[in-house]
């Protein structure tokens, strides 16, 4: 439903959607832990928003939906497509959300605090660009789209914002980063400067790479989007497994791996795509 309202550029829509969605989960969590701290009945209370929102919002926007949509391919090439930006939405998630995981299940002889300290110091170097980006995909996706032959000049724009931003967040990093996390969470959560820095460096690629993602989903380059996700999801996972320093370990996979899945998404939207081609085979 969300795609569809993206599609339609039904923004207000999208809108109440979100906010739906976001405000229904908050008050069912929170009337849960006034009664239990069972974690599946919490679970449920994090995933019923997900069914109760389209309910909830589908009376009030389906005449805008209904007969102003139609598919540009047959169901077979849908499913197929869906089931490549699942996997690549799937990398994704083990990239960003997942990484935390991945560290500490692969840095069993650090200690607890110095493992939560840099947790601590990804998630917060990542939130200024990493977040922002992702949470633009599907708005990414109609903007590339609506630019036509025009989509390279837009994502040049785009990814140039992106490193601006990078090299901005990094040089501020270097500077005053250590002493502001020591005086909003405490001494025990200190780290490097330059740790924090290369840290949001590596956050610059990950927003680059969600930022060509939704360029060649565009030109549904399907198996692109997949390969490119992928390849920086293993390379990820298996530099963590290599010898090192924690930190070490971390910086290193959290730029390569993007950076690799950033050349693959780049090598093959700019790609020249043979005329007459069905774009919808995937690229």
């Amino acid at each position: 439903m969300g795609g569809v309202l993206y599609g339609l550029s039904i923004w207000r829509s999208i809108a109440a959607m979100v906010s739906i969605d976001g405000v229904l989960r908050l008050v069912l969590v929170a009337t849960v832990l006034q009664f239990t701290d069972d974690m599946s009945v919490i679970a449920w209370a994090v995933a019923a928003p997900f069914v109760l929102t389209p309910l909830l919002v589908w009376p009030f926007i389906r005449r805008n939906v209904v007969n102003r949509t139609e598919l540009d391919v047959g169901s077979k090439q849908l499913a197929w497509n869906v089931a490549r930006t699942v996997v690549g939405s799937s990398s994704t998630g083990v990239l960003v959300s997942g990484f935390p995981l991945l560290l500490g299940a692969t840095s069993g002889d650090a200690s607890e605090a110095a493992l939560g300290a840099l947790v601590l110091a990804i998630t917060l170097t990542r939130a200024p660009i990493v977040i922002a980006v992702l949470s633009l995909q599907s708005y990414l996706v109609i903007h590339f789209r609506q630019h036509g032959a025009t989509i390279g000049s837009a994502l040049t724009r785009i990814l140039a914002l992106i490193a601006g931003a990078s090299i901005l967040l990094a040089a501020l990093a270097l500077w005053f980063a250590s002493p502001l996390l020591v005086l909003l969470v405490g001494s025990a959560y200190e780290i490097n400067n330059v740790v924090l820095a290369l840290l949001v460096g590596s956050a610059g690629l990950v927003a680059a790479l969600c930022a060509t993602g939704p360029a060649v989903l565009a030109r549904s380059q399907h198996m692109i989007f997949t390969a490119g996700w992928v390849v920086a999801a293993v390379t990820t996972i298996l530099l963590l497994l290599l010898p090192g320093t924690l930190e070490t370990r971390a910086i290193v996979a959290l730029s390569a791996g993007p950076l690799l899945g950033l050349l693959v998404h780049l090598s093959g939207f700019w790609r020249p795509v043979a005329v007459g081609r069905n774009a919808s085979d995937g690229g």
